[in-house]
């Protein structure tokens, strides 16, 4: 039974079920006297006269509009075919103007136009609202990803997604006070929207561009990139996978490091084309998720005909706001930016927990250290990333770093938890959805010392740890995979099982070089300066450099 049939079947009076127009009061009377006038006259005597309250069309407007107002979309659109009054009473612009209120908190600083009404423009763009209610999204591109903002564009009626990015600035070398064998390369990033080319863009007030009739009839078209060859792409809504069905051998978005209930298919063999990846109702449509396809459109000699290259489908998945938004409790949380030297900007999601949680485990970081042993923060010869050179400067970094002083009282309670980064976006080194750094405790188990230099003065130093990773970061056994086909005929190989791994691929005239192909990443010695909850340093200690990561701030991307 629908919301329609419960409505005419509750609360209108039986002779009017078929009527549309506004009942007279002889009417409604007329239809709720009992045949019984015995019971009627001692019901009247108790309760007085019920006849104008007995229907749901005669209660005051006032009532009818608050009851109305718990209604979802479908069922306040359902509602106004009953009858005119209704018609009018769910076309109330309050109640619209609400429910837009739910994906744009500040509507009440625009204006429906150019849609002549905020039903026309709501129902205009459902059920895609979802889009900018999430605000921000990142992609599954490979290694890189993309971190875009989704907002409504009150002037030209349209929703539109533009990437996030950032530039370093002016870059100024120095060297560190506390240990001049380390060096400092400043960074002012300046974060913006690219506003050149859109990733996503909903403009239904647009005449040349045709929608689908229904959201399930086909995907939405549209025109995106820039220059002479615009790229033709379709959003297509997707279905999430239900928590009981996950396993460990599907490859889903979002990755586990970021904690999230809602995930999706990352990977398909038919380019998520087949039914089982798409909604078939509006209870499926996935709030969190959803896929663009990109097709390249080339010209064929004349502008006259164009060949259509389905070039890829990507994967976004939202950010649930509890992980950025910072605390009184939590003020590091948020989305940050960081130099990656040579890869440019990168952006992160910086998580604080309380109290910290095991060491997030995956298929590629089995080999995290374990926090609660000593020897995890210091620096072995055998690791790929040492350096001779540097082994006096690392010496000197770790027994400065061990001075026993207690750590300064924190009466705000903001220095306790886990630290964890990962990146949004990444790099052919580290690419997004991995680690970029790990502090098990900013509290006193992870207390260095509070820094006395100038750069950094006040500054509370915590023990942490880096991520890196030779270049072209892989997972597991298709490392092991790849290496074989890429050199297959031009070197001999053995297959020997070592411990702790399935296999480890030994080709007998490179074997350092195949040997660090299959241990992709590794986690080196490292300390956070925590210079401000906007601003915090990161000591790599092997390679005697430090780099700088700044809060992003969220509301001035959303804004116009």
């Amino acid at each position: 039974m629908d919301a329609y049939e419960r409505f005419r079947r509750f609360f209108l009076p039986e002779t009017l079920r078929c009527e549309s127009a506004l009942p007279s009061e002889d009417m409604v009377a007329d239809s709720i006297i009992d045949r019984n006038e015995e019971h009627l006259a001692g019901l009247k005597a108790v309760v007085g006269p019920p006849i104008e309250y007995a229907s749901f069309l005669a209660l005051p407007s006032e009532l009818v509009h608050h009851i109305l107002s718990f209604l979802n979309p479908r069922d306040l659109v359902q509602v106004s075919v009953v009858n005119k009054y209704l018609y009018d009473q769910s076309s109330d612009e309050q109640l619209w103007k609400d429910l837009l209120a739910q994906s744009l908190p500040d509507l009440y600083n625009i204006k429906s136009s150019p849609f002549p009404s905020f039903k026309s423009l709501y129902l205009t763009y459902y059920p895609y609202w979802f889009l900018v209610r999430q605000k921000f999204w990142f992609s599954d591109t490979p290694h890189t990803g993309h971190l875009i903002a989704v907002r409504y564009d009150p002037r030209r009626g349209c929703i539109e997604g533009y990437q996030v990015v950032a530039t370093p600035g002016l870059r100024t070398f120095s060297e560190w006070e506390w240990n001049p064998d380390v060096g400092i390369h400043t960074f002012q990033p300046t974060v913006k929207l690219f506003l050149d080319s859109t990733v996503l863009s909903l403009n239904r007030s647009d005449p040349t561009r045709q929608w689908p009739r229904n959201w399930h009839d086909a995907d939405v078209p549209m025109v995106t990139g820039m220059g002479p060859h615009p790229i033709l792409s379709e959003l297509v809504l997707s279905k999430e996978i239900p928590l009981e069905n996950k396993s460990r051998s599907m490859i889903l978005w979002p990755p586990d490091t970021i904690p999230s209930k809602h995930f999706v298919r990352a990977a398909s063999r038919d380019n998520f084309s087949s039914k089982g990846h798409r909604p078939d109702h509006l209870s499926e449509v996935s709030q969190h998720t959803f896929r663009l396809r990109k097709r390249a459109q080339f010209p064929i000699r004349t502008p006259m005909f164009s060949l259509l290259y389905d070039e890829e489908t990507t994967t976004f998945s939202s950010i649930d706001p509890s992980l950025y938004t910072p605390t009184p409790k939590k003020p590091w949380q948020g989305i940050w930016v960081g130099d990656y030297s040579g890869h440019g900007c990168e952006f992160l999601l910086v998580m604080q927990t309380h109290p910290p949680p095991p060491s997030p485990l995956s298929s590629t970081t089995s080999h995290i250290p374990n926090p609660s042993n000593s020897a995890a923060y210091r620096f072995s010869p055998s690791s790929r990333y040492y350096r001779p050179e540097a082994e006096e400067s690392i010496r000197i970094t770790l027994a400065n770093s061990s001075t026993g002083n207690p750590p300064p009282r924190d009466p705000e309670g903001i220095y306790q938890g886990r630290l964890e980064a990962v990146k949004l976006t990444g790099d052919p080194n580290v690419p997004r959805g991995e680690h970029t750094f790990i502090a098990d405790d900013i509290g006193p188990s992870g207390f260095v010392r509070v820094a006395q230099e100038p750069m950094f003065q006040g500054a509370r130093v915590v023990r942490s740890r880096g991520h890196v990773a030779a270049t072209n970061f892989t997972h597991g056994m298709s490392t092991l995979f790849f290496s074989l086909i890429h050199i297959h005929f031009f070197l001999p190989f053995v297959l020997l099982p070592t411990k702790g791994d399935f296999w480890r691929a030994l080709y007998l005239p490179n074997r350092k070089v195949i040997n660090g192909l299959l241990s992709p990443d590794e986690y080196i010695p490292a300390q956070l300066i925590l210079v401000s909850t906007d601003r915090i340093a990161v000591y790599w200690v092997p390679f005697g450099h430090i780099s700088f990561y700044e809060r992003v701030d969220l509301d001035r991307l959303l804004h116009f």
